[in-house]
Formats: structure tokens, sequence, C-alpha cells
């Protein structure tokens, strides 16, 4: 989309399709990562893990249309330095739905919701929302590099296996050619020309933001097996030393 806008290319509708498409993407992301998590690891009834994940569904949306609709209102227009209260707004209720979704244990409601009030907000806005996403996209290049560096720091690159990292880079390559393939079907007869097709499909690609905020939940998760696992390795082989050396008489 930043693409486009730089170049004055704002033909056929792309930058909306891109974006309701994008927020369907996320939307559909979060909800199937936290049912599946959930069944996974869970110990509970699967029914109740799949109700709970549509209840982050709802929960999300409902919250963000709350949210969204008191962005609109508050603060009023006649306020000064208005730009940057709605943007320290907008930033703070999406920073406080994401930590508090996590606190009350209904983590996948906190990305919904901060994309339906967003996206609401920007409604609301119409033509003031230019400045806002100005100052939003500035603050995100510089938050970006910290997003994506603070989780590759915590793999250490020494430790992955050459069949480990090929295995991943073949799943990765099946996935994103499988997935050009259909978006380039799905906009075929959407009335686009070749170049915007193949423009569409690229810019579908996910870039792996939405991946990063569950990134720490699998580390987190990884990180708990493996302390388990140590655990009781080492209960296990005391007891193994203590049969193989007797009882001890003094």
């Amino acid at each position: 989309i930043n693409v486009l806008l730089r170049f004055r290319v704002v033909v056929q509708g792309i930058p909306t399709l891109l974006m309701a498409a994008g927020s369907f993407d996320d939307i559909l992301a979060i909800t199937g990562f936290s049912t599946c998590l959930g069944i996974a690891f869970s110990t509970g009834s699967t029914w109740m893990n799949i109700l709970k994940g549509l209840l982050e569904v709802v929960g999300g949306v409902i919250a963000g249309l709350i949210l969204g609709l008191f962005l609109c209102c508050f603060p009023s227009k006649d306020q000064e330095d208005l730009v940057v209260r709605r943007t320290l707004m907008l930033l703070g209720l999406s920073i406080f739905s994401v930590f508090f979704s996590h606190v009350i244990g209904f983590a996948g409601a906190g990305g919904l919701c901060t994309l339906v009030l967003a996206f609401l907000a920007a409604l609301g806005w119409k033509t003031d929302k230019a400045p806002v996403a100005a100052m939003v996209g500035t603050s995100w290049d510089v938050f970006q590099p910290l997003l994506f560096g603070l989780i590759g720091a915590e793999i250490t690159i020494a430790t992955l296996s050459p069949s480990t990292v090929g295995l991943g880079l073949a799943c990765i390559s099946i996935g994103l050619v499988v997935r050009l393939l259909v978006t380039f079907l799905l906009v075929h007869y959407g009335g686009f020309n070749l170049k915007e097709k193949l423009f569409i499909s690229v810019a579908w690609l996910p870039k792996a933001t939405v991946q990063r905020t569950f990134l720490h939940r699998f580390l987190q998760i990884t990180l708990l097996l493996y302390n388990s696992y140590t655990q009781c390795s080492v209960q296990n082989l005391s007891t193994f030393k203590g049969c193989e050396h007797g009882p001890t008489h003094e």
C-alpha cells in the first residue's frame, strides 16, 4: 500500500482490497492460532477450548467496537494538539487491549480488539485520519526493529542443524507458492490486468507481523516444556544412581 501511495497508483480499489484482505487474514490467524494452541496444550475439554476461541473472537470484536466508538468521540475536535492526542490514545488503548487480554486469559481477543478499534476510529475520523496514520507509521518505524530484533536475540544460530533449517525453508517455500497461486486465481476474474494480479498476489504474502505476536507464546511453552523435561531427567537420573549404588547403611 505504501508503494501504491508513493507512486500515486491508486486504481481499481486495490489499497482497500488489500487492507480488507489483510484484516480478515489477521482475524483468521489470531482465531485459528488461539483455538489450535488451546486444543494442543490444554488439559480441558476440546469443545470448551473451541468455545473459548469463539468467545475470544466475539469479545475482541465487541471490545473493539466500544473502544473505537470512544475514539470517534474523544478527544473532541476543538482540543489543541488533536493529532497527538488521538495518536497517543490509539496506541495506548491498543497496548492496553493486548496486555489486558493476556491478564484475563483471552490472549487472542487483544489483537482483534486492536484491529477493530483502529478501523472504526479511522472511519469516524474520515479525512482527519491521515495525520494520525502518518504519526503511527513513524512510531512503527521505530518499534519494528525492536519487535523482530528481540525475538531474534532469543535464537541461538549455533544450535540449529542444517536439516532443520532446510526443512523449515522448504515448508515456508511450499506455503508461499500455494498462497501465490490461490491468490492469483481468486483475483483472476476481478477485472484486474496481469500486472495488478501479480502485485496483489505478492502483496498478500504474510509479513510475519501477526506471527511475531504469537511467537513469544510458542517460546514460553517451549521453555516450560524444556524445564519440565530437564527436571524429570534429573530426578530420574538421581533415582537411577540411588538404585545402582543400593541403600546406604551407617
